[in-house]
């Protein structure tokens, strides 16, 4: 693993998990590992997957951020839409 500069997780750099993060904030999700997810400039965290998924914006200012955690939503139909890419390495994390 090598630490991100400037953040509070690690990037893993071999293995099965080669291009996830590794939480290292002190907080509830520390240890568990995310994917890294940029839109329209913004940025998410994604932990889990299918029904575990959570998602949190991070970055913005206090004043922008919603109360609480973007959750996951399981859409009505099928999305059409291109999965989104993570920042680094690994697998596609659709952002629904």
């Amino acid at each position: 693993m090598e630490q991100v500069d400037g953040h509070s997780y690690s990037e893993v750099v071999g293995g099965p998990r080669n291009g996830m993060f590794i939480n290292q904030s002190g907080n509830s999700r520390d240890g568990e590992a995310f994917l890294v997810v940029k839109r329209a400039g913004r940025e998410f965290h994604i932990y889990g997957e299918g029904r575990s998924r959570a998602i949190y914006e991070v970055g913005r200012d206090d004043d922008a951020k919603t109360s609480t955690p973007a959750t996951p939503t399981t859409p009505a139909t099928p999305s059409t839409t291109a999965p989104a890419t993570p920042a680094v390495g690994g697998g596609v994390a659709p952002l629904m």
